[in-house]
């Protein structure tokens, strides 16, 4: 499924070189994005467009603002 968006400790469970994969909303489509961690940090790259339903343990969280 696509989520909102990725907890920041899942990209600190990544090693160099390490890859995370998952589709998420790209201008409101649903797109596979590959993130890639390096010395430098985590880049991120869209490879495709993917239709997958949501999944709801990854929902951004709501805020209340006034």
């Amino acid at each position: 499924g696509h989520v909102d968006e990725l907890p920041e400790n899942l990209f600190k469970q990544l090693k160099e070189g390490g890859r995370l994969v998952c589709v998420e909303l790209e201008n409101g489509v649903p797109s596979a994005v590959c993130y890639v961690k390096s010395a430098a940090g985590v880049s991120r790259r869209v490879a495709f467009n993917a239709i997958v339903p949501k999944l709801i343990a990854f929902e951004k969280q709501k805020t209340f603002t006034l």
